[in-house]
């Protein structure tokens, strides 16, 4: 049985699909503001796909700046993957709401 760590959030989606259809770089406030998640749910998700590769950081004051990453796609495909299948899944499970 699955512990729940291996599961992907309809929050992380959102946070995965703001910086994935933006082209700025943007801050853990307009994140959460654009993905409708708190601001710590934010930084936390951005803050993960940066460790994994798929977004970039900008260490700027006064705030960290995030954007998707040029080479995401070279980077964790699986994970990637699975981030599109959750979109997919969750979109549909939205819609039937």
């Amino acid at each position: 049985m699955a512990d729940g760590k291996d599961q992907i959030s309809r929050h992380e989606v959102d946070v995965y699909l703001t910086l994935r259809r933006s082209s700025a770089w943007l801050s853990v406030d307009e994140i959460a503001s654009m993905a409708n998640v708190g601001r710590r749910t934010a930084h936390a998700h951005a803050k993960k796909l940066n460790e994994l590769g798929l977004c970039d950081v900008a260490r700027v004051y006064p705030g960290y700046r995030y954007r998707w990453a040029e080479g995401a796609c070279n980077h964790h495909a699986g994970y990637l993957s699975r981030l599109e299948r959750a979109a997919e899944v969750l979109a549909v499970a939205r819609e039937n709401a």
